[in-house]
């Protein structure tokens, strides 16, 4: 049994290693700060305050990972989405979820920090910080080419599709999953 398991490992480009799963959650983590703080062009980036992000990856619920956000910006990843949740990455990305682990390594954006977590998101201390999220583990196709992760906020949740580029690991796009508010 544990052969199979070796050679199902090795048929699929080997064992994920921590730095891989590393590099993804980075590749999210700066694609959202680009998008919603303005990236590195802001004047005076020095005095603007951190984006916390919680220590551990966060388990999302499935139902959690359902599109409950209508709108014309939305509809084209959206469908994307009901797509990919026929393939096996969205189950994966809950299985993988379910085992939390400690972010060893987080963009310069980002401090780590304690967060909590109700039914609209992410809290955290507004006078320490910007903003706040979590970020689950991803979810991997079957030859791991492509990944999933799931981006909880203050208030909004969100699902990063990403492909694996020579360059490493590249977000082709999100969807926004559900808004509080």
């Amino acid at each position: 049994m544990q052969l199979l398991a070796v050679m199902a490992v090795l048929l699929v480009g080997g064992p994920l290693t921590p730095g891989e799963e590393t590099a993804i959650r980075t590749a999210v983590l700066v694609a959202y700060f680009n998008e919603l703080h303005g990236g590195t062009g802001i004047a005076f980036p020095d005095n603007r305050r951190p984006v916390v992000v919680s220590k551990k990856t966060t388990a999302p619920r499935a139902k959690s990972l359902t599109v409950r956000v209508s709108s014309p910006a939305n509809s084209d990843a959206a469908a994307r989405f009901e797509v990919l949740k026929r393939t096996r990455i969205v189950d994966d990305l809950l299985e993988r979820s379910r085992r939390p682990v400690r972010m060893a390594r987080i963009p310069l954006q980002y401090v780590s920090g304690s967060t909590a977590q109700n039914e609209c998101g992410v809290q955290f201390d507004e006078k320490k910080y910007a903003d706040a999220v979590a970020v689950s583990r991803p979810g991997f196709s079957k030859d791991r080419s492509e990944a999933l992760i799931y981006l909880e906020g203050v208030g909004f949740a969100r699902a990063y599709y990403l492909r694996q580029a020579k360059t490493g690991w590249v977000v082709e796009w999100h969807v926004e999953l559900w808004a509080c508010g």
